[in-house]
């Protein structure tokens, strides 16, 4: 069964972050932040292709602080399976091309714009790796394919 996840950017201080619906009531709590301040991103339930060897060695450490299993970067090594491919997403294709994650009509969709050259996620997960997403990295859209 599919995690039901999301992650929350926040507007002001351009922090994005993982949660959970449990976690949602708690983080508006602590930080006093209401939640019209956060643009919510759901999880696709999907990861992409990217190898533990291209990641930022803050990736990596922030993987195997989140592992609570793990007791090496070994072990989260062996563990990596892919980056979560959220909707706001920026993907770039087995083909090249540089597209959004996109959630309409009930499905995630890979577009340079909503209703336009529209593909199914699922078809370009398995080579596709993410580079960003539309909040930190809206710049990459601009010169995709």
């Amino acid at each position: 069964m599919r995690e039901i996840k999301f992650r929350a950017w926040h507007r002001e201080t351009k922090i994005s972050k993982p949660f959970t619906l449990n976690d949602l009531s708690a983080t508006q709590k602590q930080t006093n932040y209401p939640i019209e301040q956060y643009k919510i991103m759901q999880y696709t339930g999907l990861k992409d292709n990217t190898k533990w060897e291209s990641l930022k060695r803050s990736e990596q450490q922030a993987f195997f602080e989140a592992q609570k299993d793990c007791s090496s970067m070994e072990q989260a090594k062996e563990k990596w399976n892919g980056k979560e491919i959220y909707e706001g997403d920026i993907m770039k294709t087995f083909e090249g091309n540089i597209k959004q994650v996109l959630y309409k009509g009930c499905c995630f969709f890979l577009s340079n714009k909503i209703g336009v050259d529209s593909t199914y996620l699922t078809l370009h997960v398995t080579y596709g790796e993410i580079i960003g997403n539309i909040y930190e990295n809206s710049n990459l859209l601009k010169g995709g394919k």
